[in-house]
């Protein structure tokens, strides 16, 4: 009978005092100060999508690889996809503290890439790609999980294009507003894009029309198009077409140009604009970044210099 009760002990002994024990012992080793941060594939974000007039809600992981892989060549260095990550996700948090916008009917951010960022699901990326660069971009979201770009302790406004003409642009030579983070910057191998320069020709005539369709106060008695003023880079800031004085922004967007970085020449009733550069050529130049990581640049030091100032720092 001892025996008995000795082994009834026992049992109890290791089936609950030990594992006891050892959850107390755990317990103390784990220090509770400390947020937990749940993984982004945890966390929700509700995107409207104006093709089909609906909004979604998708993990944050897989948004963000989604605007990573519409928004840059998935081919690009990996260093250059985890910027655009960065960049992708700083603009998101950005936004989402900004408040909704009615435009996306409760949502925190669109698909529309005129508005805010573009968007590929991974479904169509991998039947019109393939799920080995799906995984690489994803790689890239995941290994940058919750790092945003910073200045003064907030999110910036992280702008990027696709190619600069050598030089990026002052924010407020674009947009007319001066930001202390989007300075001009010497952004090197641009010039190997495959887009770095363009042309574009019509004729007299439609250069007039478009003009009279876009312009106030044009005048053929003056000169088809005369003093234009330039940026440090070279883009065009404000040029007097038939004697009406308009933006260079409004220039590329009256006749479609690629970018405001422009030489124009008139001959045999035409007007070619040669162009360099593709975008508004304003904070991250993606094929700049491309460049700085394929010569051994971190993510971390492309974000740096294309941003001026900034921190690269955990959102949550």
């Amino acid at each position: 009978m001892k025996r008995f009760i000795l082994i009834v002990i026992a049992v109890i002994f290791i089936t609950v005092f030990i594992p006891l024990t050892i959850v107390m012992i755990m317990d103390k080793s784990i220090d509770n100060s400390k947020p937990f941060n749940a993984p982004e594939t945890a966390e929700q974000v509700k995107v409207y999508i104006p093709s089909s007039d609906t909004v979604a809600e998708m993990d944050k992981s897989a948004y963000l690889a989604g605007v990573v892989a519409a928004e840059m060549p998935a081919e690009f260095e990996c260093e250059a996809l985890k910027a655009q990550a960065v960049a992708a996700r700083t603009y998101l948090i950005s936004h989402i503290r900004s408040g909704k916008d009615e435009v996306h009917k409760g949502a925190d951010i669109c698909t529309d890439s005129t508005h805010c960022q573009a968007f590929v699901s991974e479904e169509d990326f991998k039947a019109n790609r393939s799920a080995e660069l799906w995984d690489k971009v994803a790689d890239a979201v995941r290994d940058t999980q919750s790092e945003i770009v910073t200045y003064k302790g907030q999110p910036i406004s992280a702008v990027f294009f696709s190619t600069s003409p050598g030089l990026t642009e002052n924010a407020e030579n674009v947009w007319g507003k001066e930001v202390p983070y989007l300075k001009s910057v010497k952004s090197k191998g641009d010039e190997l894009a495959p887009h770095y320069t363009s042309e574009e020709t019509i004729s007299t005539d439609d250069f007039k029309r478009i003009a009279e369709e876009n312009i106030e106060n044009v005048n053929w008695g003056k000169k088809l198009f005369s003093d234009i003023s330039r940026t440090k880079s070279g883009a065009i800031k404000t040029i007097k077409i038939g004697g009406a004085e308009i933006k260079g922004t409004q220039l590329r967007t009256f006749y479609k140009l690629r970018s405001t970085n422009a030489e124009i020449s008139v001959s045999d009733n035409s007007v070619k604009f040669a162009v360099k550069g593709y975008g508004h050529n304003v904070g991250m130049s993606q094929y700049g970044a491309n460049y700085m990581a394929s010569h051994g640049k971190s993510y971390k030091d492309i974000l740096k210099h294309y941003y001026t100032g900034v921190k690269i720092e955990n959102s949550k």
